[in-house]
Parts: C-alpha cells; structure tokens; sequence
C-alpha cells in the first residue's frame, strides 16, 4: 500500500529523514496492528534514554489512568519546548499525566491497537508523523506524561549542556 501522498513525497524530497521516520512509524504500525496481542503498545525510536526505575514506578498507575480517562495515546517525550506548555495550557489528570497538548516530538509514546487499526485506514499521510498524530488528540483523548524519564540522548537542549559541561571543565 502506499504510505505517503505523492505532495508529502514531493515536498520532502530533499528531506528524506521526514520520510524515513514516517515510513519507520507507519510499517511498525502496521506490524503491531498484524502481531501485537497486547492492548498498549509502547513504541520508542532509537534514539532515547530512559531512567527505567523513574519509568516503571509509575508506568502500571498512568496507564490505568489512560484507561479511566478513555485515552488511546500517551506521548512519553515531551520535548523541552512543550513541557511548560503542556502543564500550563493543559489539565492535569493524574500527577505529570496531562490531556496533550499540540507538540513535536514524537520519540516515545504507548498507542493503543485500536487506535492504530484506524489510523492504518488514514494512510497514505500528507504530513510528517507527529502533525498526524497531533490531529488525532481529540478522537484519541490523548495525555502527555511529563515526567516518564524518557529523554532523547541527541536532545540539541541535552548535547548543549553537554557540551557547556565539557568545555567547563578543559
């Protein structure tokens, strides 16, 4: 099947990381979708980092809350440039579970099998990934977990301080 419009295509042309990670998304979704016998579904690029105590300390308590809430998508990273927007602008549910607020960043997050069967039958997408997930926060009840422990390990925020730190100490 095809997976991306011919205009997402053509706009992306000379930018093929926007396709890859589309495709990269879309074929692990339809995988999930054929294989999966779990109702949550945890996806992570590979690129992030997790402080697995922080994570499954609370992981079990949020998606009981997501269940409560009739939520179908959780996203896990939450770029620095939405954290405080995400608290600010947006309910909080359960402690560092908020409804989701419009973001990038789409690195880590649980989706549902349900929501991903429906979303397969949007294919093909005119957008990149997260502006097609971004549509889908109302239908999906989406929440954002503030703090999962979850970062991305080439954050620009995160290489920034890292080498602010390197440089302090030459």
């Amino acid at each position: 099947s095809d997976l991306c419009t011919t205009r997402f295509k053509n706009q992306n042309k000379h930018s093929t990381d926007k396709i890859g990670n589309n495709l990269s998304h879309q074929l692990l979704l339809e995988k999930i979708n054929e294989s999966s016998n779990t109702e949550w579904n945890l996806i992570l690029e590979d690129n992030i980092e997790i402080d697995i105590e922080k994570f499954m300390k609370e992981c079990n308590n949020i998606l009981k809350e997501a269940e409560k809430n009739k939520s179908s998508f959780i996203q896990l990273y939450i770029h620095p440039k939405f954290n405080e927007i995400q608290r600010k602008r947006k309910k909080e549910i359960y402690k560092n579970l908020y409804e989701m607020c419009f973001q990038f960043g789409t690195s880590a997050y649980f989706i549902k099998k349900c929501a991903i069967n429906g979303f397969i039958e949007k294919f093909p997408l005119a957008n990149v990934i997260d502006i097609e997930y971004n549509k889908m926060i109302n239908t999906w009840r989406s929440l954002s977990w503030t703090d999962s422990g979850i970062i991305l390990s080439n954050d620009q925020d995160l290489l920034k301080t890292k080498e602010e730190l390197k440089s302090s100490l030459i």
